[in-house]
């Protein structure tokens, strides 16, 4: 998946969470328990980190419209509620689910990527949306 959103943190952010849950997918069914629950922290960890950094774009760096910035911010919330709490709760020893869990994860952020974030490109500085800087 290649979707820039031409702000080159959170481009590099995006890709480095797929690379990570490549990671995570290509050593999930041979990696021990400890490992697996590793990498899945440092996933969870950077996506929030994440999150917070795209929050940042658009409230203070480049304000954005409040209608936008709500969608964004509960798409955020709703990934954390539903998607990264499943990280905490699941099944570590199955393989299967594993494998699931990195899949689940990967379509959430992959929509997201495509469905919301892909709207914030109109909003940042040579965007057709984009507010003057002051």
């Amino acid at each position: 998946m290649e979707i820039t959103i031409n702000d080159k943190k959170i481009d590099y952010e995006h890709a480095s969470i797929m690379q990570m849950l490549d990671s995570a997918a290509r050593i999930g069914r041979s990696a021990d328990r400890d490992d697996i629950k590793d990498i899945l922290k440092k996933v969870k960890e950077h996506i929030v980190i994440h999150f917070v950094d795209e929050e940042f774009i658009f409230t203070r760096q480049h304000p954005m419209p409040a209608e936008y910035v709500e969608l964004h911010v509960n798409d955020h919330k709703r990934i954390q509620n539903e998607i990264l709490l499943a990280i905490d709760t699941a099944d570590l020893d199955s393989p299967d689910e594993i494998a699931s869990l990195i899949r689940e994860i990967r379509e959430a952020i992959s929509r997201h990527i495509r469905e919301v974030d892909a709207q914030m490109n109109r909003y940042l500085p040579g965007g057709e949306d984009a507010q003057e800087e002051r």
